[in-house]
C-alpha cells in the first residue's frame, strides 16, 4: 500500500513587532489556507532554540502533498499575504516532505 507523504511548513519567528500587519496577514490567511488545505497543526510560544538562531514562536503547518506546500508558498494569494508577515515579524520558513 502506498502511503503518500504530507508537505509541511515550519515557521520559526521572532516576537511580533507589528500588530497590525500582523492582523493583515491573519486576516489574509483564510485567502489561501481552504484553496491549499493548509493546516495549523500547532502554534506556540513554549520553546527554547538549543542550537541556531532565535525564535519566540514555531507554526507548524500541514498540506495533503509536498507539492502543495510548494505551490500554496508560490501562489500569488500566499505573497501577497508575506508582505503583511515579514513586516509583522522576523521569520524563517521551511517547506518540507514527511
Amino acid at each position: 500500500m502506498l502511503t503518500l507523504k504530507k508537505g509541511y511548513w515550519i515557521i520559526q519567528a521572532q516576537a511580533i513587532k507589528d500588530t497590525d500587519s500582523m492582523e493583515m496577514y491573519s486576516n489574509l490567511w483564510v485567502t489561501f489556507a481552504d484553496k491549499f488545505q493548509a493546516k495549523i497543526i500547532t502554534a506556540t510560544t513554549s520553546i527554547q532554540v538549543v542550537e541556531g538562531g532565535d525564535a519566540s514562536r514555531v507554526i507548524l503547518v500541514e498540506f495533503p502533498s509536498y507539492e502543495m506546500a510548494i505551490d500554496c508558498y508560490e501562489s500569488t494569494e500566499y505573497q501577497n499575504a508575506k508582505i503583511y508577515a515579514l513586516q509583522a515579524m522576523d521569520r524563517s520558513l521551511i517547506v518540507f516532505e514527511c
